[in-house]
């Protein structure tokens, strides 16, 4: 199925209409919980929002990580140790500008074909996400078995991702130097390609728990049953006592798992769902007022889906 034909389908449409209303404030989806805070406290901090746009406003989370640039004076200077080379900061504009240039210096880096900036800027995206992993395991050892090839690979990504022949499937691959490579896709990669990749949103478990708490709602109000085309999977948190799974006695939402179609399928249908309804927003409210409209969105739906 292509982009058209999806977003055309008839449990497609009404609900892209149905939060395009709720980012223009004429609907509420209102949400709070308690956040475990990190390191050995027990303290818990309390979170809401009154609605979406209010996620992205009370948006916060911490991010430290090593800076491999050669041009240190590119970070913001209250941002960045360059004793210890780290950026840290915690607020949504700071993730922003952060972002920003990440996203500048992978695009170069790929379109230089230079695959050690392109491994040193996927080594910082993962490590801002907190997703890097180890060399024996996790992400860090895919970018370091790939490493050889990791430029054309990226080069092929974003092609792919970006084609107007690109279609909802079982089987994702490209073809680097003649060989077909299944996409790598998770909670660390999907960050990569968001920040390679024109109107491709991150899709992490959070995302994921947002999409189908808001999916929800709209089956409830709508009084419509739920859509297999349409439901959206959770990731389940590393902390058991933190539930991001959006079922209930009368809906039913799946967790995403290792099997790298089924995370692209997700992250395709809402690339292509949150761009159409944030394409649908007046420039002058809510997040079409956002200089990065798709990314502050994306973001609260990351504060949202912490827990549901």
């Amino acid at each position: 199925m292509n982009k058209n034909d999806f977003l055309k389908h008839e449990h497609i449409a009404p609900f892209i209409n149905y939060l395009v209303e709720e980012l223009k404030g004429k609907r509420s989806i209102a949400h709070n919980y308690q956040m475990e805070t990190k390191g050995k406290s027990n303290k818990l901090i309390d979170w809401n929002c009154k609605n979406v746009f209010d996620a992205y406003s009370n948006y916060e989370w911490p991010f430290s990580f090593k800076s491999f640039l050669e041009q240190d004076k590119l970070w913001p200077e209250e941002l960045y140790d360059p004793v210890k080379f780290k950026v840290k900061g915690r607020t949504y504009d700071e993730s922003e500008v952060v972002l920003s240039i990440l996203s500048s210096e992978l695009r170069q880096a790929v379109s230089d074909g230079n695959t050690q900036k392109c491994f040193e800027c996927c080594h910082m995206i993962l490590d801002w996400g907190g997703v890097l992993g180890g060399e024996k395991s996790g992400n860090l050892r895919f970018l370091l078995e790939s490493k050889e090839y990791l430029a054309s690979y990226l080069q092929q990504i974003k092609m792919y991702f970006e084609s107007s022949e690109l279609t909802l499937g079982s089987k994702y691959t490209v073809n680097v130097s003649g060989e077909n490579y299944p996409i790598k896709m998770n909670a660390g990669f999907t960050k990569i390609y968001a920040l390679l990749c024109d109107s491709f949103v991150i899709y992490d478990g959070r995302v994921g728990a947002a999409l189908g708490l808001i999916e929800k709602k709209f089956y409830n109000d709508e009084n419509i049953p739920q859509s297999e085309i349409l439901s959206f999977r959770f990731g389940k948190a590393k902390n058991p006592k933190v539930n991001r799974n959006p079922s209930d006695e009368t809906y039913e939402f799946k967790a995403l798992h290792s099997s790298n179609p089924i995370h692209t399928t997700n992250n395709i249908k809402a690339n292509w769902i949150l761009d159409k309804a944030i394409s649908s927003l007046p420039n002058t409210i809510s997040f079409g007022s956002c200089k990065a409209p798709l990314r502050a969105l994306e973001a609260a739906l990351f504060m949202i889906g912490y827990r549901v």
